[in-house]
């Protein structure tokens, strides 16, 4: 049997070569890698490192949150004086079982 020297790929050509995997079907992983020159260890490891949600930054309590992740503001417009409108009712869901609720009558 020809030994064949595997390959080294960056994160982008793993990335690419996971969604060609995935495309194909039925193959299994052990005639993927042999195809791709890969060893099947590092297409396990590699997987598993894709599949991970990108970590998020660890912060200080007394630290603010980062920019990028701060929530945008909403501009919702003019709201009418109370002797042009009837009540006016507004939730906001804040995620982690939160709502806020401005209500006037």
């Amino acid at each position: 049997m020809e030994e064949r020297k595997l390959r080294r790929l960056n994160a982008k050509q793993w990335a690419e070569m996971m969604e060609r995997f995935d495309g194909e079907g039925n193959t299994s992983v052990t005639d993927f890698c042999r195809r791709e020159g890969v060893s099947k260890s590092a297409f396990h490891r590699q997987r598993a490192q894709l599949r991970k949600p990108p970590p998020q930054p660890v912060m200080k309590p007394h630290q603010a949150v980062p920019l990028a992740s701060k929530p945008r503001f909403v501009d919702l417009g003019e709201i009418e004086k109370p002797s042009q409108a009837g009540s006016l009712e507004i939730r906001l869901d804040l995620g982690g079982g939160v709502t806020l609720s401005l209500i006037r009558r």
